[in-house]
């Protein structure tokens, strides 16, 4: 299903006419579900039961991109901005804003606190042209894995070994410690599942026009967007976000941005290091988006044979069920090459019964 220019992500599914399946009623979080090929699987294998199997990479270790910073802010799901012209654009609703630039904001989360440096991975790059049509760059996302997408490039001296075990000890680790603290447990984190709150932009209408912001009906979605005259009014309209159960008291956002204010006049951040913070939070009136960690890749999925045969938990092939594209698991490549290629196969396996 496309979902930006520069990132198509394709998924297939085949169902012999003679084998029934009978889908969930549709929930609103199915929107991300079905959203992707990444977690279509989960859709399928629900409604199968324990009919299907899954399928894990065959490297996970090598390059496990689970968590990342989103591209965009504003909406439920930041992972990137989703085009009007994608069909599933009339669920998704919104297609989110990016910040190119995260000197233009700070990160809260649902205590009103800043937790880490915002500008860490964050897509912030001198260099423009290295920047995604979503506003980051590809080699500054943010992973969890350590590897920060930065791994066998020097091919010559550092080849990957398929199948290897130890490829993994031969990349460089740097870890993303920005995902790390926004997950961590916090003031507001409560039985029974002590989470750790969604994460909140604070930005004043100076970063809007620094920004070149476009709000508009499709670009924000209002229980992740909000607008208000003062700081405190701000925090009080954050409250009515629906994963809001822990409220930020109002005084203690207003203190975190007058804190803030005072590192852009002395030209550092002693509390989290951010490089010579640049632009107050002073002029109304205020926003706060919704910028909260989102999963990136999973890579997992049906099992599948090579001629695209779906497996059931035993391993054997579900007669007339075939499954091609990213709903598939067994492998780190995803997008639009892996759609092809496997479609390819597909139509082989399907010419062999024709």
């Amino acid at each position: 299903m496309p979902r930006d220019e520069d990132d198509r992500h394709q998924e297939v599914l085949f169902l012999h006419p003679g084998l029934k399946f009978e889908p969930r009623e549709p929930r609103h979080a199915d929107v991300e579900e079905h959203a992707a090929g990444r977690r279509g699987a989960v859709v399928l294998q629900k409604g199968f039961g324990r009919f299907v199997r899954d399928g894990l990479t065959n490297a996970y270790t090598e390059r496990p991109i689970s968590l990342t910073r989103g591209a965009v802010i504003g909406v439920r799901d930041t992972y990137l901005r989703w085009a009007p012209e994608s069909p599933i654009f009339p669920l998704v609703k919104y297609s989110g804003v990016a910040l190119r630039n995260w000197q233009n904001a700070i990160v809260v989360n649902w205590c009103g606190k800043r937790f880490f440096e915002e500008t860490s991975s964050a897509g912030l790059s001198a260099d423009s042209a290295k920047l995604t049509s979503y506003g980051t760059a590809n080699s500054t996302r943010g992973l969890l894995d350590g590897t920060n997408g930065a791994f066998f490039k020097d091919l010559d001296k550092n080849p990957y070994v398929h199948g290897d075990w130890k490829n993994i000890g031969r990349t460089k680790y740097n870890p993303v410690n920005f995902i790390a603290a926004a997950l961590q447990i916090n003031e507001g984190s409560h039985a029974p599942d002590w989470s750790a709150g969604p994460q909140w932009a604070i930005f004043d209408s100076e970063a809007v026009k620094r920004e070149r912001i476009r709000i508009t009906e499709n670009s924000v979605d209002p229980q992740y967007f909000f607008k208000a005259d003062t700081i405190e009014e701000l925090a009080e309209k954050i409250n009515t976000n629906p994963w809001m159960s822990h409220k930020i008291d109002p005084k203690v956002l207003a203190e975190t941005v007058r804190t803030y204010n005072t590192y852009v006049d002395k030209g550092e951040d002693p509390d989290f290091a951010k490089p010579a913070p640049q632009f107050k939070i002073e002029k109304g009136p205020f926003y706060a988006a919704g910028t909260s960690v989102t999963l990136h890749d999973c890579y997992c999925g049906l099992h599948v044979t090579n001629d695209c045969e779906v497996l059931d938990w035993e391993g054997n092939a579900i007669a007339g069920l075939y499954a091609a594209g990213e709903v598939t698991g067994g492998s780190s490549m995803h997008g639009l090459s892996r759609g092809l290629i496997q479609v390819y196969v597909l139509g082989n396996a399907f010419k062999k019964l024709a």
